[in-house]
């Protein structure tokens, strides 16, 4: 989960500050599914 916050307030937020809603929801949702990045 660590891994996914670091991915999360890292990459989503420098790629699309101003579209990071909805990566983070996708994001979330991966997570809950158990496919949380792990890089």
């Amino acid at each position: 989960m660590k891994s996914f916050i670091r991915w999360a307030s890292g990459e989503t937020w420098e790629w699309h500050p101003a579209n990071n809603v909805p990566m983070i929801a996708h994001a979330i949702a991966y997570a809950l599914n158990g496919n949380a990045v792990s890089s």
